[in-house]
């Protein structure tokens, strides 16, 4: 099945929050969906819901826990995870038992993740989506994708942000095990946008995402150069009262801006690839230090 043939459903929808890409790639889907006569509950965590709310001011919002990453900002992040693991495992458990109660007390037919383990239903489909199959880890780290592996094979179904022939996330979305599944091309908060002229692109902007502290490291980077305008969360915005650095505060203003972008400094993250797709503009990545998977992709497409 893919996005659309799914029509006049109720669906339960959330997103991970490992920075701010998953729920950007989730707002394309999310008008898909509501523009398929579906209707749609977001469970989302106080952040995420600021950012849905721009979007989808009328749409039915549930309060859900953040995953409890704790980042050390040395670029390990391998041994970060390793080091919340009870707590992200226990967070898991909990989810499945909430998102058991919000289906039955909202009559949901269908649960989407994005990549939130944890989010689906025995008791309705459950899709996971993601662009990640296989993860690039060493040898020693295997385990981990033994696990990855089990964890979304406990989902009808999986939705993959790729194309058939893995263009844009490579080896990562090459499928070799996975019976259920489905390549449903790329999303963006851009693709459902009015496009402007070329002529209109002359912003040079730093789009500083990631998660904290990691954002924070792109932002000094550019931030002594006053002709780049510097996007950052409202937290970090805070702490640099510069006139060019600007505060993420309702991203409809962002998209603005981003659509007249004639060049993007930003991480190789993987919605960011998708989001440059639609948008036509240079771009100069960087992959955030630790980031296996960011800089496995800037090596890809830097050939």
């Amino acid at each position: 099945m893919q996005p659309s043939e799914v029509n006049n459903q109720r669906i339960l929808i959330a997103c991970l929050n490992w920075g701010k890409g998953h729920v950007s790639r989730s707002i394309g889907l999310i008008h898909q969906l509501l523009n398929q006569d579906n209707q749609l509950f977001i469970a989302a965590d106080i952040e995420q819901k600021k950012i849905f709310e721009c979007y989808f001011p009328t749409v039915n919002y549930l309060k859900i826990p953040s995953y409890p990453f704790r980042f050390s900002g040395n670029g390990n992040f391998a041994v970060d995870i390793w080091k919340s693991r009870k707590n992200i495992l226990k967070a898991i458990q909990i989810e499945q038992e909430q998102v058991e109660n919000w289906v039955k007390e909202h009559d949901v037919s269908l649960v989407i993740s994005d990549h939130r383990y944890g989010f689906r239903s025995k008791s309705s489909a459950s899709i996971f989506v993601t662009h990640q199959l296989n993860l690039p880890i060493t040898w020693w780290q295997k385990p981990v994708q033994w696990w990855h592996t089990i964890q979304l094979k406990k989902f009808k179904q999986i939705w993959v942000m790729d194309s058939n022939d893995s263009f844009l996330a490579g080896k990562l979305s090459k499928n070799k095990r996975f019976m259920n599944l489905e390549y449903i091309g790329y999303y963006s908060r851009f693709m459902f946008q009015l496009k402007v002229s070329e002529t209109e692109k002359q912003l040079d902007l730093v789009v500083c995402s990631g998660p904290s502290p990691y954002d924070e490291q792109l932002l000094l980077v550019h931030l002594n150069d006053s002709k780049k305008l510097i996007i950052c969360s409202p937290a970090l915005a805070s702490n640099y009262p510069q006139t060019n650095v600007i505060a993420a505060l309702n991203w409809i203003k962002i998209d603005e801006l981003m659509l007249k972008a004639r060049i993007i400094y930003s991480y190789s993250g993987y919605s960011t690839l998708m989001d440059v797709h639609f948008l036509k503009c240079q771009t100069k990545l960087s992959a955030t230090i630790g980031q296996a998977e960011q800089t496995y992709l800037l090596d890809l497409h830097s050939k």
